[in-house]
């Protein structure tokens, strides 16, 4: 096999670079950033390789999280971790044999553009679902020694590791076990990326020793994803004094929604009419979006200091889209 393209390898470091960027700013898991950029890079006719190397280059970028994970050791709790390292490796693994199985599959994308519009559907309307959990319910009192601590633990770690081996991308169940489990967020980010940690040597075992996917022509595309983390993180906490994480979060829903609109059209021959028309439309929307944001405030400030103040918004005060305090999205890494 020729050795990856230069451009092709300094694709994966900028998306890497950009996936970590926004995972940190924003808030977002970088998975979704960094396997949409990838597909849509390859459907525009860059060498990205197939679906098995793509997820070969982000076990790299998983591997090196393990900075952040030294960092964030004082929080672990080792019960909780146990609980879900073991179902996430294992359903991590049986999901990675099910896209090494289907790499060529135009289905398999297609059911990653279902994916992709789970995603964000669920991350709109993650207002509504904060409200609906139960109020009594603190975000300290999470033990897996209590019987539905540990089923949640486990079913995380099933589902999770599932949608983390087929997609790379696990958020739905992130969401919905932080939202509702009540685990501290602390405790949540330092056993999350150790979790990611703890398991990508398993899944790299599994894919360049057992599947034999190690590709020695792509090494520089591997590394690239390895080093676009670490350079991410200093650029990640320099930008996020200046720039407004709305910006990223809406940057991220358009990029999830045209990686959705372009793996549902995969092999079909208006496949390229619908990525671009659904990009324009999304390109339109951020556009629409922060204009009329920056006409509110205009008119906010026109009004001067005697303006009524707003009535307190229900539930938090967060606006409808974004994640709570305790979201694993502040953890993701």
């Amino acid at each position: 096999m020729e050795q990856m393209a230069p451009e092709s390898v300094a694709v994966v470091l900028s998306l890497s670079c950009l996936s970590g960027v926004i995972g940190v700013i924003a808030g977002f898991g970088p998975g979704i950033v960094f396997t949409t950029g990838m597909l849509l890079c390859g459907a525009l006719g860059l060498d990205m390789g197939p679906l098995d190397q793509l997820a070969a280059m982000f076990v790299f970028f998983d591997l090196a999280t393990v900075f952040p994970a030294w960092t964030l050791r004082a929080s672990l709790d080792w019960r909780f971790l146990l609980a879900v390292w073991i179902p996430w490796t294992v359903f991590e693994l049986l999901g990675t044999a099910v896209l090494v199985w289907n790499t060529t599959s135009p289905w398999f994308k297609r059911s990653f553009g279902l994916f992709l519009l789970t995603i964000l559907v669920l991350e709109l309307n993650i207002q509504r679902l904060r409200c609906g959990r139960p109020q009594s319910q603190e975000p300290t009192g999470f033990d897996v020694r209590r019987g539905r601590c540990l089923a949640a633990a486990v079913l995380l770690g099933t589902f999770g590791g599932l949608m983390k081996g087929m997609y790379n991308v696990p958020l739905p169940a992130i969401i919905v076990f932080v939202l509702f489990s009540g685990i501290d967020k602390d405790m949540w980010r330092a056993n999350f990326v150790c979790l990611v940690c703890l398991s990508a040597p398993m899944k790299a075992i599994f894919l360049f020793v057992v599947e034999e996917k190690f590709v020695e022509a792509r090494v520089g595309s591997y590394a690239a994803a390895a080093a676009g983390v670490l350079i991410a993180t200093p650029i990640a906490n320099y930008l996020a004094k200046f720039v407004d994480p709305q910006v990223f979060k809406d940057l991220v829903r358009a990029l999830t929604l045209i990686g959705a609109a372009s793996m549902l059209a995969v092999g079909t021959p208006f496949a390229a009419w619908v990525t671009l028309a659904v990009a324009g439309c999304a390109v339109a929307m951020i556009l629409l979006k922060r204009w009329l944001a920056a006409r509110a405030s205009g008119a906010k400030d026109a009004q001067g200091p005697c303006e009524e103040p707003e009535a307190p918004k229900p539930c938090n005060s967060e606006s409808p889209g974004e994640y709570p305090e305790e979201s694993p999205a502040k953890a993701a890494v």
